[in-house]
């Protein structure tokens, strides 16, 4: 005979403690309470607890609720703090059924994705305002009533607080470069000599991750957040530097950094702007094709051009799955790659560098890492000579 404790909070029964000898009418309890087949259900258990019964509860539990997650904190005195409660709160709110989207580790709150709570941080940020907060601020809810928010069980439902009078520490911002007014005629002329097709291009400039800059007619790649970007010259006249400068006697002397007498030098060939501006160290480009869709494999490429050229060769070659293509500016950032590890969400992260020496050293630095190699240098000499 099951015995049942209810406990209150200010006069009121928020939930229900139920003692029996085992678990085989969990999942009757659950419906009588009025819990339906298709809500998530979380199982909190310490790390001594959970070994014991956390997979017997699960199994259970799944035959009439097939979304069950488990949330297992340290055993002992040392995780009864705030930390832990911290914890418990980012781990509801990132597998909330219906108020956030799971990107890159982060919880990007649907009604404003200005805010985001990130994985392993226990706090939130609001990156219009530059409000941050741990995950107790983010609800302004005691512990109960987040709980009961998170489950479904209140009628006020998920929302944030903003803290009042944040502090609000400076930040350092890009300059990106003013878009062109008017048709985007060097743009598409660049990016489909080199097999991007026009529909791709466009999806990219309505995604707000591409457009041409009014000086200099350059390609800019930006990434939503607005903290990194590629350029890339479309006119290669623009620039006066040699692409075969170190196998020139002038350029290896060191008297000169610009030449003079391109007119005059059969060996020349012109090398196009290239640039790049990030606000850190491990800032990214990417194309998430699918926003909204649960990723499965994040591929990270070396430049924008490539992880574009990537995407274009799995849509003809109708790879399934959805994919998340990421530039990183260059082998050398090893601390993005890093970061793209840590906030994988359990994706796949497939090293798709270049097919060099460079390439390859990468590869030797991260040995853990699936990757896919071209056939060629890039993924963009693949698909311009249809190697695929």
């Amino acid at each position: 005979m099951a015995k049942d404790l209810p406990v209150t909070l200010d006069g009121k029964v928020i939930y229900h403690i139920k003692l029996t000898d085992s678990f085989q009418g969990l999942a009757e309890e659950l419906k009588q309470l009025g819990y339906q087949a298709d809500q998530k259900i979380c199982i909190i258990s310490d790390s001594n607890v959970a070994k014991l019964y956390a997979e017997t509860v699960k199994n259970i539990l799944t035959k009439s609720f097939p979304q069950i997650f488990c949330y297992e904190f340290q055993a002992g005195e040392a995780s009864k703090n705030t930390d832990t409660v911290n914890g418990v709160y980012e781990f509801l709110i990132q597998n909330h059924p219906s108020a956030v989207e799971v990107e890159y580790g982060c919880a990007l709150l649907l009604a404003d994705k200005h805010v985001s709570v990130k994985r392993g941080y226990h706090g939130y940020r609001n990156f219009r305002t530059d409000e941050k907060g741990n995950n107790i601020d983010f609800l302004g809810y005691s512990y109960p009533e987040a709980v009961l928010a998170l489950l479904g069980e209140s009628s006020v439902g998920l929302s944030y607080m903003p803290i009042v009078n944040p502090v609000i520490p400076e930040t350092k911002k890009i300059t990106l470069p003013k878009p062109s007014e008017g048709q985007y005629k060097n743009l598409y002329a660049y990016m489909m000599a080199r097999g991007i097709p026009s529909e791709t291009i466009q999806m990219l400039i309505d995604k707000g991750i591409l457009y041409q800059s009014e000086q200099g007619n350059n390609i800019v790649f930006i990434n939503p957040q607005g903290d990194y970007c590629e350029m890339r010259g479309t006119n290669s006249y623009a620039d006066r530097r040699c692409a075969k400068r170190k196998e020139c006697v002038r350029y290896t002397s060191g008297k000169h950094t610009w030449c003079t007498q391109m007119n005059l030098c059969t060996d020349y060939k012109p090398d196009p702007f290239h640039g790049c501006k990030k606000t850190r160290a491990d800032r990214f480009w990417y194309l998430d094709p699918v926003p909204k869709k649960r990723t499965s494999c994040v591929y990270i490429c070396e430049a924008a051009m490539d992880a574009v050229s990537l995407y274009v060769i799995h849509q003809r070659q109708h790879k399934e799955g959805k994919s998340v293509y990421v530039s990183i500016g260059g082998v050398a950032n090893q601390q993005t790659i890093n970061r793209l590890i840590r906030g994988s969400n359990h994706s796949n992260v497939v090293l798709a560098v270049d097919n060099d020496q460079a390439g390859q050293d990468c590869r030797d630095r991260n040995p853990d890492l699936a990757y896919i190699l071209s056939k060629n240098k890039d993924w963009n000499d693949d698909l311009k000579r249809g190697d695929y």
